[in-house]
């Protein structure tokens, strides 16, 4: 009999188990407690909880948003097709415009002078090679008198060289390579004093020089460089031979003066700026 009740004692001891597990499962572990709670609430609130709430809008008409013009204006909303593109990445940076360092230029005097005249202001267009002041030099008279004088001198050889070459029976072979030489040694000299016009900036080539008598060669280094309208406008018989223009060196406008009438400049000066603004540069300041 004791054997009997053990066993039954241990199966009421499962049942129970067993019975306290299927009511906790059931209930969500509450074991009726959220009942009591809700039986604790009035009826109409609780019928109101758990009533669900009548639909009195279709679902196509809940996915629909209808604004007007007016509303749509105001929100700023933009419409557009949806289509594949690159994506244009953009950054701020801040930065200046300045002028075209390859078509900048700053003007200076090419010898010690006066400045004689004034012909553009600030502002103006100019093109290549139109005078912008002229400076009264007197290296420039220098090298003027040194070419007439080479001038001279290469003449005299010359014809001497031409003569002793139509006698050569009567002089010897030592005379006429004497004159040879002496010819081509003037020669250079001549070449040289034409460089020296040329390296101040004055148009001039050998063959123009070489075959003029005086007074067409002082005529021609007179006024040279400077510009038939504004010879025209010059008294040859006052008008000093120390003229050395400053000209532009392309297109542009001048941005730039610091010469006034009078004044002593020098070469390591600037004068005059140019530049042309057809095409300006933008320098940015951009983080690496």
């Amino acid at each position: 009999m004791r054997s009997w009740f053990e066993r039954l004692r241990y199966l009421a001891i499962v049942v129970l188990l067993l019975g306290v597990l299927n009511t906790g499962h059931t209930t969500h572990w509450t074991f009726g407690l959220a009942l009591k709670t809700s039986a604790s609430v009035p009826r109409s609130l609780a019928t109101a909880t758990v009533k669900p709430e009548r639909q009195t809008t279709s679902p196509k008409e809940l996915s629909n948003l209808e604004l007007s013009k007016e509303s749509i204006e105001k929100v700023g909303i933009r419409f557009g097709s949806v289509e594949r593109r690159p994506i244009r990445q953009t950054i701020s940076a801040h930065g200046v415009v300045s002028y075209n360092k390859n078509s900048l230029a700053r003007l200076s005097s090419r010898v010690p002078g006066t400045v004689w005249r004034v012909e553009r202001q600030v502002g103006q267009a100019v093109h290549k090679g139109d005078v912008l002041a002229i400076v009264e030099a007197r290296d420039v008279g220098k090298a003027k008198a040194n070419l007439s004088q080479a001038v001279v001198k290469h003449g005299q050889t010359m014809r001497l060289r031409d003569r002793l070459k139509s006698i050569s029976e009567a002089v010897s072979e030592r005379a006429r390579t004497d004159a040879e030489a002496e010819y081509r040694q003037v020669k250079i000299e001549l070449m040289n004093s034409v460089q020296e016009l040329v390296n101040l900036g004055l148009p001039l080539a050998l063959r123009e020089v070489q075959d003029l008598d005086d007074e067409q060669l002082a005529d021609k280094l007179h006024f040279l460089g400077l510009p038939s309208e504004l010879v025209a406008t010059l008294d040859l018989r006052t008008t000093t031979t120390n003229l050395l223009p400053i000209c532009a060196p392309f297109d542009g406008i001048v941005i730039g003066r610091e010469m006034t009438l009078g004044e002593v400049v020098s070469p390591g000066e600037s004068h005059f700026e140019i530049a042309d603004i057809r095409r300006m540069w933008v320098v940015l300041e951009v983080r690496k």
